[in-house]
Parts: C-alpha cells; sequence; structure tokens
C-alpha cells in the first residue's frame, strides 16, 4: 500500500497538477489532504475542481486547515465583524472568499481538525493540519510542544504539514513526519513537497517527494486576476517566495510583529496595521 500525503496547496494548481502527474504514474493506492487547499495564490476555483475530480479516482480523505477555517469563520461573520479587505494583508483571503463557491464552503465545514487511520494492525496512524489540538501551532523536530504530542499519542506516526517543511523526527517510540507544502515552497527550491508512505508487510518506507514545475504562469495569475494589488504586502512576500523558494512571507510575518510590538500593546495575532506591513516588506526588499 502506497498512501499519498498532500498538504498546504494554497491555490498553487499548478504544483498541484505536477504531484497529481506523479500519482498517477506511481502507484498511489490512497490520498490524504493536510490542509489549506486555498489562498494565497489566484484563482481558487481551479485548484478545488482538480480536488474534486481526482477525488472520483482515488480514495481520498480530507481534514481541515487554518486557512478553511479563516473562511469559514469570515463567512459566519459577512455583515456582523467581517474585517477583511482589499488593499492589505487579509486582501487575499477576500479574494479567495469571493472566488469559492458555496460548495466549497459546505465541503470545508464537513472536514475534521484531526483523522486516525490503521493502515494494517502495525501502522497506526494520527493526522492533522498542525497539531492534534490546533490549526495552526508550529511543530518542529526536537521542540517541547512536539515531545508532548508524541509521548500523549495513542498512535505510532505522527503526520502533518503547516510548517511548509518536509520532517521526520523519530521520540521513543513514536515518529513525527511533516509532508511538506505542495503549493508555496521554503525550501529554498520552488518544488511541490508531498509525503508518500510505502507500507507492505508492516514495513513502512519513507518517502519525500519534491517535484520542480515553473512558477511564471502561477506569477503571471497574480496580475492576471490582480491579486497581486489586493493582497499588497503579503503577495510582495509570497511573489518572491515562488520565485526563491525561500520563506519571505513568514519572514515578513515576524518583521511586521516585531514592530508592530515595538510600537504597540495587545495587539491580536497577525492583525498588524498597514504601516508595519508596509516597513517590513521594504525591509526585506520586497516592495
Amino acid at each position: 500500500m502506497r498512501i499519498a500525503f498532500l498538504g498546504d496547496i494554497h491555490s498553487n494548481h499548478i504544483a498541484l497538477k505536477k504531484c497529481y502527474d506523479y500519482i498517477e504514474n506511481n502507484r498511489i493506492d490512497e490520498i490524504v489532504y493536510l490542509g489549506d487547499y486555498v489562498s494565497n495564490c489566484a484563482y481558487p476555483q481551479k485548484t478545488m475542481k482538480l480536488i474534486y475530480d481526482f477525488s472520483e479516482k482515488y480514495k481520498s480523505s480530507f481534514i481541515i486547515g487554518n486557512r478553511e477555517q479563516y473562511l469559514l469563520e469570515h463567512h459566519e461573520n459577512i455583515g456582523h465583524n467581517a474585517k477583511w479587505k482589499y488593499s492589505s494583508n487579509t486582501g487575499s483571503l477576500l479574494y479567495t472568499y469571493e472566488n469559492l463557491k458555496a460548495k466549497d464552503l459546505d465541503f470545508f465545514s464537513t472536514l475534521p481538525m484531526i483523522k486516525k487511520f490503521n493502515f494494517d494492525e502495525n501502522i497506526t496512524c494520527t493526522v492533522c493540519h498542525s497539531s492534534p489540538n490546533a490549526t495552526r501551532e508550529a511543530l518542529f523536530a526536537k521542540n517541547s510542544n512536539t515531545k508532548k504530542y508524541l509521548n500523549e499519542l495513542d498512535t505510532k506516526y505522527l503526520i502533518c504539514a503547516h510548517t511548509h517543511e518536509q520532517i521526520i523526527y523519530k521520540y521513543n517510540s513514536k515518529i513525527f513526519l511533516n509532508a511538506g507544502s505542495v503549493g508555496v515552497p521554503c525550501s529554498g527550491e520552488v518544488t511541490a513537497d508531498f509525503l508518500i508512505l510505502d507500507i507492505k508487510d508492516s514495513v513502512v518506507k519513507t518517502e519525500f517527494i519534491s517535484l520542480n514545475y515553473d512558477a511564471k504562469e502561477l506569477l503571471y495569475e497574480y496580475e492576471q486576476s490582480g491579486l497581486n494589488i489586493k493582497g499588497k504586502y503579503w503577495i510582495k512576500a509570497l511573489e518572491k517566495q515562488l520565485k526563491t523558494g525561500i520563506n519571505y512571507s513568514i519572514m515578513c510575518i515576524n518583521l511586521a510583529e516585531k514592530y508592530a510590538k515595538e510600537n504597540e500593546k495587545d495587539i491580536p495575532p497577525f492583525d498588524f496595521k498597514e504601516m508595519y506591513w508596509e516597513r517590513a516588506a521594504k525591509d526585506l526588499n520586497i516592495y
């Protein structure tokens, strides 16, 4: 049995198609999707159509990511407390929301935060987007929170995404795996990254896949769709990331947060004034 784990697609239909081509030519039996299907790239409807169509051909399981949670919360708050607006760091999320269908939001609303699999009697996995308790808690090798979750785990494997970094980490008798990101690279190369578990006779072979692809069309779609204007500094960071494979988006977030905390108190997570995003983008030479 060969299972592919795909996470953090982020509306990158070009990278996703590359992964699907690989899957069709490399004897995959099942696909587990790890959340963050949309946002960050243009035309999310193209990505959702690919996912729907491919799930009719392959046994597929899905969990929710933090981006799907944001979109559902925004949908619930329309007319009440919706804060997203264009020409801001939230413009990318608003664009994504306005380009989804009711079918997509209904689909997101059915997704669990965590799912457990018994691929055979000896191979048990807990699968989530970021951690078993949240959709935006970063887990890394050797970190205390990662060790805590592994200690508490009632399965052999913990498999997630969210940080966009491919990781394998063994702690005591448990194994933590991060599948990496299909859609937004941060390995220093512009690649579509995912994970395959090859299971035979209760023996697991771990395969980290990285596929090269040309992001020029994706970058053109930012301009064609107007997303590069609507998403402002956030999209500028992503454009540079899709050219270099360097994680400019998290660098921009961290720097904007630093500047905000130097000048203000009680700042909600990631809710910084545009002046701090602008300063971070300029300091990183991405705007």
